[in-house]
């Protein structure tokens, strides 16, 4: 059974406008980061998942280091 963990991220960051607040991904042996995804404040006020193709996302994740 795998496990999720939630990394909440520095303000700053933004997918098409909307603050990120936190990365879900799965820490287990053979998970790949480009399955994490990423917690957004939506246009509402509401935290909702932001589903992304793993290119897109590798590429947010590389400028966060």
């Amino acid at each position: 059974m795998s496990a999720t963990q939630v990394v909440p991220v520095a303000p700053g960051i933004f997918i098409d406008e909307n603050p990120v607040v936190a990365i879900v991904y799965d820490p287990s042996e053979g998970a790949s980061f480009a399955d994490a995804v990423p917690l957004v404040i939506n246009g509402s006020g509401g935290i909702e998942a932001c589903e992304l193709g793993g290119e897109k996302l590798r590429t947010y994740t590389g400028s966060w280091s």
